[in-house]
């Protein structure tokens, strides 16, 4: 199979922010028992992570806990909560951008392609700064089988705000199809 142009590109864009994503992951740093405490100290490159920092002691009767105290360690978890729905969504993308037949209309002018690619493109779409909305979504099982609290909540909410994201990302590729439509017809005209 040969791949389009418009394929070639996704691949790339997908490969570049892949690479991103593995070669300056996020970092955490844990106490020396692990268990006790994790926190998020950003992101670094995998061969020179970023330096342990001091913290407000949590202990009684310390100010600080010294950052020797710590050792930094990569956030395995957020790194593959970030990469699954790249790759996700890249296949989507490759498959929906794949040779067309002369007798489909352009991409942008099916309304079932749009909604396919607001749908898609609402997934890395990251609701609080950190995992993309396919994780949160995919959390949401574990939401409803574990019952912390407010889960019911959580659990409505976040499909709402998917469908949400959707709907924006549906309307500016409408809108965008729409200027770029009016702008050709401007122009042959």
């Amino acid at each position: 199979m040969r791949l389009n142009n418009a394929q070639v590109v996704i691949g790339l864009l997908s490969a570049a922010i892949l690479l991103f994503l593995f070669v300056c992951p996020s970092w955490q740093e844990a106490a020396r028992n692990e268990i006790a405490y994790r926190k998020d100290i950003g992101r670094g490159f995998l061969w020179s992570p970023p330096k342990a920092v001091s913290v407000e002691c949590y202990f009684i009767g310390c100010a600080t806990a010294p950052a020797s105290y710590f050792h930094v360690v990569l956030n395995l978890r957020l790194l593959l909560e970030q990469a699954i729905p790249v790759l996700f969504v890249a296949g989507v993308f490759l498959w929906l951008f794949r040779s067309q037949k002369e007798k489909q209309p352009p991409m942008l002018e099916s309304r079932t392609r749009k909604l396919v690619i607001s749908f898609s493109l609402a997934l890395l779409v990251p609701p609080t700064g950190g995992a993309p909305m396919g994780a949160v979504l995919a959390d949401v099982p574990r939401l409803v089988i574990e019952k912390d609290e407010f889960w019911a909540v959580l659990a409505i909410l976040i499909p709402v705000l998917y469908f949400a994201l959707s709907i924006a990302i549906y309307g500016l590729l409408s809108a965008s199809h729409w200027i770029i439509a009016r702008a050709e017809k401007t122009r042959s005209v």
